[in-house]
């Protein structure tokens, strides 16, 4: 039998009892920093303002978020996102910080100004909820003396800042390892199942490593959160964007660039062996921040061409009820990922062709 290769993401994690999603993480915030309550019910007034005569009183913003070690400008750009889109507190919340995070450079960025509002600037007009992010920002850095720092060096400025955010997500998944006690035997005892029990190696998206002492060669590409090493960062879609934003300073929150980064501190972004007879994916959410990923696996392994590794996309249904529904929302995710790849070879049967030569498997765990 020959050798596997298991690519995992945050599914994985969740299916073996963590609270690893984003929304778990915004309460544990709440928790940590209970002034927040108050914070977004003021945020709540706010929109019920601009709402009515397209105007907020920024009186509501003073002392209403102290940016610092346990709440970091990324946790407030986060929080406003989803805030703007009335998802806050859903099982939206947070769901792809990646696309939060290219939105924010791509769009509102580039709306905060040096305007000089500060929380005591009385009503503010504003035409709509979206428009009110980057004036909310723009507030709240004069309400913690920031602005200063960030309009001298705002990529410096959001860099630390992320820094913030990531050693506080470290510590968030430190102690629920600590609380799920059994989660290393849950998490091996998953990877079996999903490798049919023949040897393995692991490609992770996963901020957790598990199986460090089980003699699998383990890639963790984003990092380990035990080693205060993680990354977050935006994927690009396609060949203009890596063309002008190689030469843009935001490139430093890319995925790739900070892979290097990772690199230099001994990760690795790769497994070594070169074939595979089984590639199982898990977990993934299969969308666009990680296409690049993919698109390269498919590279390598000769996708469009004499393809001798099956890539078997593996599901599990958490609510009974939705089943019908999750394993709907899982093949739209693998008939998008594959098409998206065979469109870019002007392979346009390429998913056809696949399921004809049984290289392309959907299993559920």
């Amino acid at each position: 039998m020959g050798k596997n290769l298991i690519i995992i993401g945050n599914g994985f994690d969740l299916n073996c009892g963590l609270k690893s999603k984003y929304l778990d993480f915004f309460k544990y915030q709440i928790k940590k920093n209970e002034w927040l309550n108050n914070s977004i019910s003021n945020l709540e007034i706010i929109k019920e303002q601009i709402g009515r005569n397209n105007y907020f009183d920024s009186h509501l913003l003073k002392n209403s978020f102290a940016i610092s070690k346990s709440f970091s400008f990324w946790d407030l750009i986060f929080l406003l996102i989803d805030w703007s889109n009335d998802i806050l507190m859903t099982d939206q919340t947070w769901t792809d910080i990646e696309s939060m995070m290219k939105y924010y450079l791509n769009w509102v960025d580039s709306e905060v100004r040096d305007e000089n509002f500060g929380p005591g600037s009385g009503e503010i007009y504003v035409d709509s909820i979206k428009n009110a992010v980057p004036l909310i920002l723009e507030i709240c850095l004069y309400d913690n003396n920031l602005y200063k720092e960030y309009f001298k060096n705002r990529i410096d400025f959001l860099v630390q800042q992320l820094k913030a955010f990531n050693n506080r997500f470290c510590q968030y998944i430190g102690s629920e390892l600590k609380r799920h006690k059994k989660y290393e035997s849950d998490a091996t005892s998953l990877a079996q199942r999903i490798a049919l029990k023949a040897p393995f190696d692991i490609i992770s998206f996963n901020y957790t490593s598990p199986f460090q002492s089980r003699g699998n060669e383990v890639i963790n590409i984003h990092g380990v959160a035990s080693k205060k090493e993680i990354i977050f960062g935006i994927c690009l879609d396609n060949n203009k964007q890596r063309q002008n934003i190689h030469h843009d300073e935001t490139r430093v929150f890319t995925k790739e660039y900070q892979q290097l980064g990772l690199m230099t501190k001994g990760f690795q972004t790769s497994t070594s062996s070169p074939f595979y007879e089984t590639i199982s994916i898990y977990g993934l959410s299969l969308n666009g921040q990680d296409y690049d990923f993919f698109e390269n696996l498919f590279d390598r392994h000769n996708l469009i061409g004499d393809c001798k590794t099956v890539f078997s996309f593996c599901y599990s249904v958490y609510k009974k009820e939705r089943e019908r529904e999750i394993l709907a929302k899982f093949q739209d995710d693998v008939y998008f990922l594959i098409t998206r790849y065979g469109d870019s070879h002007n392979k346009l049967d390429l998913l056809t062709t696949l399921m004809n030569n049984n290289i392309i498997q959907i299993r559920k765990i």
